[in-house]
């Protein structure tokens, strides 16, 4: 985000999504730092910049227009989201979503679609 804010891009244009926490709601929370005082500086410095953080939201998809992304929808823990961008830098698993990959799968059954 420095990198970016020293091309001269505005903070308001500036999100952080904090993807936690993880999807399993039995494992503990550790944010990317391991530490749990840098972490809440970090955040107070994002938010004193005013840059705008997503927090505990969890990648959906996104939107193309043509092969450009032009909006990020995240799922928060009571609604989805969705957050126009021009660049996207993605730092998450790169996996198949297990709802979508079960629902394939169960889709193949039987013809009848009793599967």
């Amino acid at each position: 985000m420095a990198a970016l804010l020293e091309l001269g891009i505005a903070p308001k244009d500036i999100a952080f999504v904090e993807p936690f926490p993880h999807l399993d709601r039995n494992l503990m929370r550790v944010n990317c730092f391991n530490d749990e005082v840098i972490d809440e500086r970090v955040q107070a410095s994002l938010n004193n910049l005013g840059i705008y953080v997503y927090r505990e939201c969890h990648f959906v998809s996104w939107q193309l227009q043509g092969t450009r992304i032009t909006s990020l929808d995240v799922m928060s823990p009571l609604h989805k989201i969705s957050i126009p961008c021009f660049a996207l830098f993605y730092y998450g698993l790169k996996a198949i979503n297990y709802y979508a990959f079960k629902g394939t799968v169960s889709c193949r059954g039987d013809p009848s679609g009793v599967a």
